[in-house]
């Protein structure tokens, strides 16, 4: 997928080659060589499929277990009920994707920050930050490779998620590993904006209360007065939805705030030119003014038709404006 997704980069940048657009008009792949593009590529690829791959992987392990009564207790495979979880061909199966679990699932992020330290190392820093730009994007340039450390929060929230079946242990475990990772990322604060920041730890927030919320529903104790449909259940599900709903409109009012300065640099930018052009235009005006004219003569003044970029108009041309 990866050789994929090169091949049409360079294919996309072979076709705007041909339709260059203004002096300031850069290939894509300016300064690349193939093994680059395909480097880039291929990072990128792994990034953004990273937790549906690891999601993948952990639902061969995922089973339910049914009681038939009598003391049969069977396990069926979460996605599909009709493979025994008990078999010797899904336990081999199982196997096989917990040690690729671990193998993908600690190898991308930490491969990602070996290669990026031998790049650095070999080739530079500023190739490495051009190669790794998507990577590096929104973090200060000490912290640039801490989306590793997402990548490890996500494996050990769907490791916790898939091989742990009571209930209450696995929000409390889930809860554990969202402190450790709201601890951290308050202490070295990555972002390379403060907003950014905030954003992250109202985030870790969010999670946390939401999964203290969920503790209530997972007591057994408070279970009749939580069931589904009961006055106390509704208000845990207005609580929640309205944690998310603040988290939602903080992202909102960033973005909103984000656009509004993009507006405004691109405004401020079009009026600087709009004077700067309007200045050209008085001093054409007062040039043309102050240069005299032979008489009989429309022909313009060098200074001002050598600026406009214009030939002589010459003189004494009858039928001709």
């Amino acid at each position: 997928l990866s050789l994929l997704l090169a091949v049409g980069v360079l294919t996309w940048d072979l076709l705007l080659a041909c339709f260059k657009a203004g002096p300031n008009w850069r290939r894509l792949r300016h300064g690349k060589s193939w093994w680059q593009m395909l480097l880039v590529a291929f990072s990128v690829v792994v990034h953004f499929l990273y937790p549906n791959l690891m999601k993948t992987i952990s639902q061969i392990n995922k089973c339910h277990e049914y009681d038939f009564g009598g003391g049969d207790l069977r396990r069926f495979l979460a996605r599909d009920y009709r493979i025994d979880c008990a078999s010797a061909e899904h336990t081999r199966v199982a196997i096989q994707s917990q040690v690729f679990l671990i193998v993908y699932g600690l190898g991308i992020p930490i491969g990602l920050f070996i290669i990026g330290m031998v790049l650095r190392r070999y080739c530079g820093r500023d190739f490495e930050r051009n190669l790794f730009a998507f990577y590096h994007v929104g973090y200060r340039p000490k912290m640039r490779y801490w989306e590793s450390v997402h990548m490890l929060r996500r494996l050990a929230t769907i490791a916790v998620a898939t091989f742990i079946v009571d209930v209450r242990l696995k929000l409390y475990c889930i809860i554990w590993i969202v402190s450790v990772f709201m601890f951290l990322q308050a202490y070295f604060r990555p972002a390379a904006n403060p907003k950014l920041h905030v954003l992250d730890v109202h985030f870790f927030v969010t999670i946390l209360l939401t999964l203290n919320v969920d503790l209530l529903w997972a007591t057994e104790s408070l279970r009749p007065d939580l069931d589904p449909g009961t006055p106390w259940s509704y208000l845990l599900g207005i609580i929640i939805i309205i944690l998310h709903g603040l988290l939602i409109a903080n992202y909102a009012h960033l973005f909103a705030k984000a656009a509004m300065l993009a507006y405004t640099a691109m405004r401020n930018k079009t009026r600087a030119a709009a004077s700067r052009l309007s200045k050209l235009r008085t001093r054409l005006r007062v040039k043309q003014k102050l240069t005299p004219r032979p008489k009989g003569s429309a022909t313009l003044s060098p200074p001002i038709h050598s600026l406009l970029g214009t030939e002589e108009i010459p003189a004494g041309r009858s039928g001709e404006p």
